[in-house]
């Protein structure tokens, strides 16, 4: 009940931040435009990502360590 209950709170934070980045997501035209201009700047982009949704990188990190 516990283990079910937590995935589906993680499922539902998970969905919540795919639907925040779709909402706010930089166009991979952008991205390159940064990157080409400033490779700092796509380095920012992933470090926000990553303080922004830490459980969606944790989710990520365990299924390719376990793949």
């Amino acid at each position: 009940m516990i283990n079910s209950l937590l995935v589906s709170f993680h499922l539902l934070n998970f969905d919540l931040n795919v639907s925040y980045l779709v909402q706010h997501t930089v166009s991979l035209y952008d991205l390159v435009s940064d990157y080409i201009t400033s490779p700092i700047s796509l380095i920012q982009h992933v470090i926000y990502a990553q303080v922004k949704f830490p459980l969606h990188y944790k989710l990520m990190d365990n299924h390719t360590l376990s793949q």
